[in-house]
């Protein structure tokens, strides 16, 4: 095995390595600690965990000791009936990703409390990617932060209750917006993110560049390869939306939305005619919530006739629109993605969108929504 690239400047004090290894093997891992088997992965898969949004907020776990909750439970209970694959959409630690963090000037002493960029999320939706009420860019892991992106916040929240469910079969990680570079971006790169120094993996690690205070948020979005998984007559292909913002794309953000429209034209590519295809995606191409007036972007009329509805990813929207001619690969059979509290099940018209799953209860279980909506 070899050791990956640890991020300079960060709390993790553990060494992650990794091997490329066949389908269909039983193999097993020596360390230190001892022998351990590794889950065979199979070329062919029949039984399927999709999980979401498993991070733990601050109101249910302490922030040092107990697992994420409910997450531990439902880790649990994955481990008692045999599966091929589990896939998790994004957003894997909460407790270490909060909304504020303090920064304090070493030579003064004094303190001063502000937001984290989070594409948009939370914000004014007129704002677009631009966080509220502060300007430029901050990240949590920048210099005199109070809270930087740390094992120990990883470990709580998202390996010691996954432990048991890891070791059972193989996983695919989709990045979710927790996992930006200015809240957990440096552990997503080290610990989850298919990016490599192997041949594999692209032949470099990916990482997040020195946040700068004063920066372009835009300036400082780094996203992720998307990537093709076969299994059989089963493609799934990971993207990675998590910089994705919710609101309307203007001219100001046209130039940011293109990074998009390029990760769908690869999705595109990467696509295989007469090959049943699943994308997975933190942040839906398409969900809807229920309208709220002056913060929310109303479903054009081809989606929500009554009004009713307020779309939730316009930027992916646009991405599908330029990128795509509104259409996707006709392969394309399933949306698996996450990022709303929620379970919510979306089926369109003959010949429009795919059924889109949306699986993001995994942390705080708001409700269940199932829509009929017409083709975009």
């Amino acid at each position: 095995m070899t050791p990956r690239v640890k991020p300079k400047g960060h709390e993790f004090n553990v060494t992650v390595c990794e091997a490329e290894i066949p389908f269909d093997a039983d193999l097993h891992v020596d360390v230190r600690d001892g022998k351990f088997p590794l889950p065979r992965a199979k070329t062919s898969v029949q039984r399927i965990t999709v999980m979401g949004d498993t991070g733990c907020k601050i109101a249910d776990c302490s922030l040092v000791g107990q697992p994420a909750k409910p997450f531990a439970s439902m880790a649990h209970a994955a481990t008692l009936q045999p599966r091929d694959l589990i896939i998790h959409v994004g957003d894997y630690n909460y407790r270490g990703t909060l909304g504020h963090v303090k920064f304090t000037h070493r030579s003064t002493g004094e303190s001063v409390k502000k937001h984290v960029y989070d594409a948009g999320d939370g914000t004014d939706m007129s704002r677009n990617c631009r966080q509220s009420p502060d300007s430029g860019f901050v990240s949590q892991n920048a210099p005199d932060s109070d809270q930087p992106d740390a094992w120990k916040y990883w470990k709580a929240d998202f390996f010691d209750p996954a432990g048991e469910l890891l070791a059972s079969a193989p996983w695919i990680f989709a990045r979710g917006n927790h996992e930006l570079c200015s809240r957990a971006g440096p552990g997503w790169f080290y610990f989850l993110d298919t990016s490599s120094n192997l041949p594999s993996g692209g032949g470099r690690q990916i990482s997040c560049p020195k946040p700068k205070p004063k920066a372009n948020p835009f300036e400082s979005v780094v996203l992720g390869r998307p990537f093709r998984i076969e299994l059989g007559p089963l493609h799934l292909i990971v993207v990675d939306s998590s910089n994705a913002c919710g609101a309307f794309v203007t001219d100001e953000t046209k130039d940011f939305s293109k990074a998009f429209v390029k990760q769908l034209v690869k999705v595109n590519n990467l696509t295989v005619e007469g090959k049943e295809t699943w994308l997975v995606t933190h942040r839906p191409l398409l969900g809807v919530k229920k309208y709220r007036p002056k913060t929310s972007a109303l479903c054009s009329a081809t989606h929500d006739t009554q009004q009713k509805y307020d779309c939730i990813t316009r930027t992916l929207e646009y991405a599908v629109k330029e990128g795509l001619k509104g259409k996707l690969p006709q392969g394309m059979r399933l949306i698996l993605s996450g990022h709303i509290h929620l379970f919510q099940s979306l089926t369109f018209a003959p010949g429009g969108y795919p059924p889109q799953l949306i699986v993001g209860n995994g942390g705080s279980i708001w409700r269940a929504v199932r829509l009929r909506l017409t083709s975009p």
